[in-house]
């Protein structure tokens, strides 16, 4: 059998533990050791390891192979190693979403008989494994210091651990011989799923294609089976939705685009693709940074005239430094997007939260249109460039004039007037959901939770279900930011970032930003 242990991965700063052995790399990766070491079966690693600390990650997979743990499943992201202090944690690479958004294949983990999860992942990674397991009848053991809250699920065997800490920190190095009498007498599919002894078995060699071998023959024996069943199964949907759904991007790669560098949409994607690849030599702009709530009140700190320069006009708080390096932020914003969109921008404000929630908003009205950035949030500049492209997909999205100026607020979901691009992206993308889930912002977290784990092929990201305008936002950022999905991939998130290409405007837009983007690397660099 195959089971696939999800984890995070910290480099352990902690001061030595009297009559504990001292691991240099802590977390989650423990248990996939000791399972790795113990288990009959075939275990698998999901987490995230840096690829700017090359020389460690490839030390550290090494020695996991040595312990009989593959690492087919481990992401690389742009982000040092996460550490563990005796008192804290500095997530770093774990706060990187990475279990589902970089894997276009939707059937990628459906060759597991079991997901053991660690709660010192991120939640988002968390979540998605969880409900991925319920949905395709996969067994879920999860093992937990409390790291985060995450409610209690009768399918869902849980080993809760305890540690002195307040801050809940994941010390599963520590507590590998509670976590080995636990999983004693977890049986999968009526087998042991650990056994007492370490066991002699073969090195996990670097590459495999045991997987892929094994899937290959099982498409290849059932693809009549398949192909009947999908038949089926969308013939069905399409009765019952009554042909209202479109489910299928119609791109005509051979139709006019204009720019100066392209003519058609064929050519400008290739050239946009050319700008990306050499773009990623400089900076990886695809990893999507989770961001943690802390639900603080936004403060207002400066607001600015973006006429002829910045100029300030109301200081509603003091900055804690100065405002130079956050005025550099905006433009950056001027440089990668058309004049038409951002001469509309009146006010360009520094505001913040705290650490986390919000990077970045827009506001709105027929009177000024804001755009503001949280100073304290946008240090890194991937994530930076990503929000800046999130935020502009707004702007465009949304002008004043599609809005009834009678109705207010001014942008909620009824105020959009028909024939409007939001209106038939709503209709197309969300007409499906019913109308009491198109705007999701104020329902309470258990039933957000439930709307994104029920449609979960239809979202990259849990904030991406919030309403249509998130929805659009986000699936702009990932028509810029990688390349167009696979022909062959499933998934309403893939369909709608293929959608983008349907319009030339948007695959002219797409060239622009990312040849901008390249020239901002290289004039930094």
């Amino acid at each position: 059998m195959n089971i696939l242990v999800a984890g995070g991965t910290y480099m352990n700063n902690m001061t030595a533990q009297a009559g504990k052995k001292q691991f240099t790399m802590v977390g989650g990766i423990t248990v996939a050791r000791l399972l790795g070491r113990y288990s009959k079966h075939d275990i698998y690693l999901h987490t995230n390891m840096s690829s700017e600390q090359t020389k460690l990650t490839k030390s550290l997979q090494k020695s996991l192979h040595k312990d009989y743990v593959n690492t087919e499943y481990v992401e690389k992201v742009s982000a040092q190693f996460g550490i563990l202090h005796d008192a804290r944690i500095d997530a770093f690479g774990n706060t990187f979403e990475s279990a589902r958004i970089h894997k276009k294949n939707d059937k990628f983990f459906q060759d597991f008989d079991a997901f053991i999860l660690t709660t010192d992942m991120n939640q988002r990674d968390f979540r998605y494994f969880r409900a991925y397991a319920h949905n395709n009848g996969i067994r879920v053991i999860i093992i937990t210091f409390g790291e985060y809250r995450i409610g209690a699920d009768p399918l869902d065997d849980v080993i809760t651990l305890e540690n002195d800490a307040d801050d809940k920190l994941p010390l599963y190095h520590l507590e590998l011989k509670a976590i080995h009498k636990a999983l004693l007498d977890i049986k999968i599919k009526g087998a042991p799923l650990i056994t007492m002894q370490v066991l002699d078995k073969a090195p996990v060699k670097r590459t495999t294609v045991r997987r892929q071998s094994k899937l290959l023959g099982q498409m290849v024996l059932f693809a009549g089976i398949l192909a009947l069943t999908i038949f089926i199964i969308m013939s069905i949907f399409q009765f019952f939705s009554g042909g209202s759904h479109t489910d299928e991007a119609d791109i005509d790669w051979n139709a006019p685009v204009d720019h100066a560098e392209c003519g058609t949409v064929e050519e400008c994607t290739a050239l946009g693709d050319e700008y990306l690849a050499e773009l990623e030599e400089h900076i990886d702009i695809s990893q999507e940074p989770y961001i943690f709530f802390e639900n603080r009140p936004r403060r207002t700190y400066q607001d600015y005239d973006v006429d002829d320069g910045l100029t300030l006009t109301e200081e509603h708080r003091e900055l804690p430094d100065s405002a130079d390096p956050y005025l550099s932020y905006y433009d950056e914003f001027d440089a990668l997007f058309p004049d038409r969109y951002t001469d509309t921008i009146d006010t360009y404000r520094l505001f913040s939260d705290g650490e986390g929630n919000t990077l970045a908003y827009v506001d709105i009205t027929d009177e000024e249109i804001i755009f503001a950035m949280d100073f304290r949030d946008s240090g890194n500049k991937a994530a930076r460039y990503r929000t800046l492209i999130h935020e502009f997909a707004h702007i465009y999205s949304l002008p004043p004039e599609d809005f009834d100026s009678d109705c207010t607020p001014q942008t909620s979901m009824d105020c959009m007037l028909d024939d409007t691009l939001m209106a038939d992206y709503t209709e197309r993308f969300w007409s499906r959901y019913g109308d009491e889930w198109v705007e999701n912002r104020y329902k309470s977290q258990y039933e957000r939770d439930a709307f994104y784990s029920h449609n979960i092929n239809d979202f990259y990201v849990p904030y991406q279900a919030v309403n249509p305008k998130e929805d659009y936002a986000v699936t702009f950022t990932m028509f810029v930011t990688r390349e167009i999905p696979a022909e062959d991939s499933t998934g309403l998130n893939n369909v709608k970032v293929k959608s983008m290409y349907e319009t030339p405007e948007n695959v002219a837009m797409r060239v622009d930003i990312l040849k901008n983007l390249l020239e901002l690397e290289r004039s930094s660099s």
